[in-house]
């Protein structure tokens, strides 16, 4: 506890009053800190700070507290902290870092690179073509305008794409995939590494869009790797609305039988043509139809788009 003194001096003669401070662990920061039209370092303190760039690019770090950081001018570096802070960038190309904590992070103009990091964040990408890492947490991440690549790791998040042509990548886990507007292509990757199924539902599905989807067979713990992606809404009935391509990034691993069998590959909508892509050999799909792929020496069978039946399914699957 720190105690000042303030002096009064009073028309019948002077007056002491003590002040009384608080803890360090309470201080409040050192109030706004500001930049100038050169290229700064700005540094929060273990505290609450407001900490505003301004021209020049800067490197701003708000380190503990609640803060609320904002470039400006300039491509600017905003990182936060371990707490949850505001973070804004500005009108040009910004790396923009949430760190821990449940953060709200805008980009603003330009191409931005956005690591929201863990905790529930929100993020708003704003004007340009965006690249968006939601981290660990259940985020919502907004791509907004033009072209961005948005990135969901699965603790039940959303990632939303906006007016452009926008790419939706799945990471583990679950989530759902929204397109929004645009021609979009969603990705959905599984490995077993996490020891997660990735399970991701895509929402506002339109012609023109495209699902991508990746099974990592390269390692020899990956023979339990398992992807679901269940389309809810959208253009389903158009021959040229609906794309799906499977792939299998390690071609040992696909040249392999038994490794093949084990993955598992499933994807749920409505009556729909389906074109599957197998270790680069495209193959037509028809209705009730069974697909053999001799170069990848793989078996599909039972491959169905009937309402809610599996499109595509692996035999050794139960």
């Amino acid at each position: 506890m720190e105690i000042g003194f303030l002096l009064l001096l009073l028309a019948g003669g002077a007056l002491l009053v003590p002040l009384f401070g608080g803890d360090d662990d309470d201080e409040a920061g050192t109030g706004p800190i500001n930049g100038t039209p050169e290229d700064d370092e700005l540094e929060g303190t273990a505290g609450p700070d407001l900490i505003q760039g301004f021209l020049g690019n800067d490197t701003i770090n708000g380190n503990g507290g609640l803060d609320t950081l904002r470039g400006s001018g300039g491509e600017d570096t905003i990182t936060g902290g371990e707490d949850r802070d505001e973070i804004f960038g500005g009108a040009d190309n910004d790396e923009l870092f949430g760190l821990g904590g449940n953060d709200t992070i805008e980009g603003g103009g330009g191409d931005d690179y956005i690591d929201a990091g863990e905790g529930n964040d929100i993020v708003r990408a704003g004007a340009g073509n965006d690249t968006v890492f939601g981290n660990i947490g259940t985020d919502i991440l907004r791509g907004e305008d033009d072209d961005d690549d948005i990135f969901l790791w699965g603790e039940e998040g959303h990632a939303f794409g906006g007016d452009g042509d926008d790419d939706l990548i799945m990471v583990t886990g679950r989530g759902i995939l929204e397109g929004v507007a645009g021609d979009n292509t969603f990705y959905a990757f599984a490995n077993d590494d996490d020891g997660e199924q990735t399970v991701a539902v895509i929402d506002d599905f339109g012609i023109g869009d495209e699902i991508v989807m990746t099974i990592d067979t390269s390692d020899s713990n990956a023979l339990g790797a398992a992807l679901e992606v269940t389309v809810t809404e959208g253009n389903l009935n158009g021959v040229n609305g609906y794309n799906v391509a499977v792939s299998f990034v390690d071609e040992n691993a696909v040249a392999d039988g038994e490794t093949f069998e084990e993955a598992r590959v499933f994807i749920y909508g409505t009556s729909v043509p389906i074109e599957t892509v197998i270790n680069a050999i495209s193959v037509d799909v028809t209705l009730n139809a069974e697909l053999t792929v001799e170069g990848a020496q793989a078996t599909f069978a039972a491959v169905q788009a009937g309402a809610g039946a599996p499109a595509v399914t692996n035999p050794a699957a139960p």
